[in-house]
């Protein structure tokens, strides 16, 4: 029995176990056939009694459960930063628009004496008051500049009324800018947001995807803000409109 053993080779491989013989002629099972020649390579689970993940000798040696996953989550939350940082990327631009066009409105009410909660109407009154030549152009978009009419002298116009007037083109430009930006931007920053839900994540990260979520719905508030400003423009500069005296 010792001698038979002795001559059998056990090969053991990291992923796989295999027994073969040193001579497949040297036991046969009658029939000049090796008893153990029928014997394949079984592949085994790759992980030792231990609990450890098995590799190569070329890969890396062996790795616990937990520390491989670990591993993956480390990758998770590397993957996790690499798009949150492109969402926010894409944000930016947006970002600051939207405090451009809070602050050209701060001005225009400043440069008219008023505070930041006077309203639109109030704001025209002033320039109805301070020049009769003043035209509110309205596109289908909603409106787009101030200017003087009738070949009227800009020069003519008391200083911060033409701060206003500067201050206010600037809002509205950068609002439609803001607009024509925006629809891109969401729709590049939504297929990010869906690449974040395939990752595993902390509680930690958890809430900062939560907070890169909710920059669609920023977006969103602010660009019916932008729609409602246009409305009371729209409805406030009609009191810049030419309406003849009629005597009866």
């Amino acid at each position: 029995m010792g001698a038979i053993c002795s001559r059998l080779k056990v090969r053991v491989r990291t992923k796989y176990h295999t027994l073969r013989t040193e001579s497949p002629g040297d036991h046969t099972d009658g029939q000049g056939n090796g008893f153990l020649s029928s014997l394949q390579e079984k592949p085994v689970e790759p992980w030792s009694e231990a609990g450890e993940r098995c590799y190569n000798d070329e890969e890396e040696p062996c790795t616990s459960k937990t520390e491989l996953a670990l591993r993956e989550q480390a990758q998770a939350e590397s993957s996790f930063d690499n798009i949150a940082t492109q969402i926010k990327n894409m944000n930016k631009p947006l970002e600051i628009l939207r405090s451009s066009i809070t602050n050209s409105l701060l001005l225009f009410r400043m440069a008219l004496g008023l505070t930041q909660a006077a309203t639109m109407l109030s704001c025209f009154e002033i320039l109805k008051e301070a020049t009769n030549n003043l035209e509110l152009i309205n596109t289908s978009d909603g409106p787009r500049k101030l200017t003087i009419e009738n070949g009227s002298s800009w020069e003519e116009l008391p200083d911060n009324i033409q701060a206003a007037i500067k201050h206010f083109n600037s809002l509205v430009s950068l609002c439609h800018k803001f607009l024509g930006s925006r629809e891109l931007k969401m729709a590049d920053i939504s297929l990010k947001l869906e690449d974040l839900q395939l990752l595993p994540l902390t509680k930690e990260k958890e809430k900062e995807r939560q907070e890169l979520q909710d920059i669609p719905i920023q977006i969103d508030k602010f660009t019916e803000d932008i729609s409602n400003l246009f409305e009371t423009i729209s409805a406030a500069g009609k009191i810049l409109e030419y309406v003849p005296n009629i005597t009866l």
